[in-house]
């Protein structure tokens, strides 16, 4: 395919790799600590009214072959105590939805339309109900969003564009809308994840085909600034990578020496 993510799925206690689509949990009244993003002026389908209070909603999106016409983002409320899942509902995410974050406060989600030119999309989560309201949608300033993280403080967005060999930062307002792209900055062939570490102070991008992990510091206002070295060379094809939570450590998945 395009060497998009092919899905993820993030649940209340960690993350996997998936495919095909996109999954995320989120605890707490609302949404939690996680939830899903996407949709273009979506409207909830099904059932109408308001959905009563859940404990726990899982979001999922993707598709198994890679096809631009599946569009949708699909709530569920989730029984932790059954393992049982029933839909809340569905919401146009634009084409090719691959990949979900959400805001640190779980208020908003954000997903990436890995189809052609990149757009990430932001949607608001209802407390108490789980269900979406879509808000923006921007472009990436590169083809083939593939990942969507945001910055632990909650005030900056970030999207890696594999084909377009990038990354973009977007403000985040108090309601958890984005703004228009501040700053696009080069990082190398394939670039599929972009993280910071967490403090939220530098901001890493595995690049697949180039076989390097690129470095910048994040400004108050957003601007990418690379760092010396600009990059560490990795060979066998750096896909995604995570912190330690005391930022001593990462960790870097090489997708094509299954290292």
């Amino acid at each position: 395919g395009t060497g998009g993510s092919g899905g993820s799925t993030a649940g209340a206690g960690g993350s996997t790799a998936g495919a095909g689509g996109s999954t995320a949990g989120a605890g707490g009244s609302a949404a939690g600590s996680a939830g899903t993003s996407a949709g273009s002026g979506g409207s909830a389908a099904g059932a109408g009214g308001s959905a009563p209070a859940v404990d726990y909603v899982a979001y999922v999106t993707g598709s198994p072959d890679y096809s631009a016409t599946v569009r949708k983002i699909e709530a569920f409320s989730f029984d932790v105590g059954t393992g049982a899942m029933k839909s809340l509902g569905t919401w146009d995410a634009g084409p090719l939805p691959t990949y979900l974050a959400f805001h640190p406060s779980g208020s908003a989600v954000y997903a990436t339309n890995e189809s052609g030119s990149g757009h990430v999309r932001a949607f608001g989560i209802e407390k108490g109900s789980g269900k979406l309201a879509a808000l923006s949608d921007r472009t990436t300033g590169g083809n083939g969003a593939v990942h969507v993280f945001a910055r632990p403080q909650g005030d900056w967005l970030l999207v890696s564009n594999y084909d377009g060999g990038n990354i973009s930062t977007f403000p985040i307002d108090a309601k958890g809308d984005i703004g228009p792209a501040k700053d696009t900055k080069p990082t190398g062939t394939q670039s599929h994840q972009v993280v910071t570490d967490p403090a939220g102070k530098f901001v890493f991008a595995p690049c697949r085909s180039a076989n390097l992990v690129a470095g910048f510091t994040l400004a108050a206002d957003g601007t990418l600034t690379p760092l010396s070295p600009k990059s560490l060379a990795l060979a066998g094809g750096p896909r995604h990578m995570a912190f330690h939570p005391s930022s001593k450590y990462a960790y870097v998945l090489a997708e094509n020496s299954n290292k």
